[in-house]
């Protein structure tokens, strides 16, 4: 909009110029009044365009950002919805994520689990099964069979 009415203020100063060189033809004067108007229109057009692209590109990134939204609503639902109980730990043996069964299942308290810390999790957990070693053993051996390298002590 500031584009065009500059524009539009520089066809009026050419026009103020022109119209009072005596010189110069009626012709030539309202060929440069519409040169100008053309110019004005062409800007208009420029940044309406840029407006359209703008407009688009927000539109398209929101539409994307609801997709993944929605892929990750179905996910966290299927994930929550299974029977078995899942904790996902990563390299640096922090928890990542855990679905409600898991932690129904282990009886984890909450400020365990929250920690994010898997050692605390596998050391109360422990304490509850049978064989303890067994399973920290079981427990270390799939985390690294997971990830092809071991980062358990």
């Amino acid at each position: 909009m500031v584009s065009v009415v500059i524009s539009a203020i520089v066809v009026w100063s050419m026009w103020q110029i022109f119209a009072s060189d005596s010189q110069l033809s009626t012709v030539f004067q309202y060929s440069v009044w519409v040169i100008g108007i053309l110019t004005i229109v062409t800007v208009f057009l420029a940044a309406s365009l840029v407006k359209i692209k703008l407009r688009l590109a927000s539109n398209k990134d929101r539409l994307l950002r609801e997709e993944l939204e929605q892929n990750l609503s179905v996910l966290s639902s299927t994930f929550e919805a299974t029977a078995e109980g899942i904790l996902v730990v990563d390299l640096n043996n922090k928890i990542v994520t855990y679905n409600r069964h898991f932690v129904e299942m282990a009886q984890v308290p909450d400020e365990i689990i929250r920690s994010k810390d898997n050692d605390k999790v596998i050391a109360f957990v422990s304490e509850q099964v049978t064989d303890p070693e067994f399973f920290v053993e079981k427990t270390n051996y799939w985390i690294c069979w997971w990830y092809g390298f071991c980062f358990i002590d």
